[in-house]
């Protein structure tokens, strides 16, 4: 399981996770990279299965959403969900997805509803990490929070940082 926060600042956008891998009601591994998907022009972090987020990476290599606008990122996560739907035949998506991108800190449900934040987070220790990020904290200690609340959830934190000058490269593969 996971947390995955992020919050707009006046300049950038912040994003972390946590690094504990969950199966159940064991922790599997720590990953010391954290389990956001880092490109030049966005972030992108799932909470959910694990696989997801390695077919998101795999994805986001070659495809990108056209823009921030709530309907290029339906679009986008649609066509993602059908691009693993032919590697998976009847693929469920079970991801709640945080993203940064073209200047905006976007959320994306399982069932594609799409939302924009100030700070948002997502994942077993959400409610945590979204509680401190209200009360003015960064997004390193709002996921320290949920690392100590919640045993879903365990250090090593990794933050990451888009600029919000940064312009998404022209998508390929659509």
């Amino acid at each position: 399981m996971t947390v995955i926060a992020g919050k707009v600042e006046e300049d950038k956008i912040v994003v972390g996770s946590d690094g504990q891998r969950t199966w159940g009601w064991q922790a599997k591994e720590v990953l010391q990279d954290g389990k956001l998907i880092v490109l030049p022009d966005i972030i992108v972090g799932g909470a959910g299965y694990g696989s997801h987020n390695n077919h998101m990476a795999v994805y986001l290599a070659s495809h990108k959403p056209q823009s921030s606008e709530k309907r290029d990122l339906l679009q986008f996560f649609v066509d993602f969900n059908q691009w693993c739907d032919k590697m998976i035949k009847n693929f469920e998506s079970h991801n709640n997805w945080l993203i940064a991108y073209d200047g905006r800190l976007v959320s994306v449900t399982y069932d594609l509803s799409v939302n924009y934040h100030k700070y948002w987070a997502v994942g077993s220790g959400w409610e945590y990490a979204r509680t401190a990020l209200h009360l003015g904290k960064t997004v390193e200690e709002a996921i320290g929070v949920a690392c100590e609340l919640t045993i879903f959830c365990a250090p090593p934190i990794s933050i990451h940082e888009l600029p919000m000058d940064v312009r998404p490269a022209k998508p390929t593969g659509l």
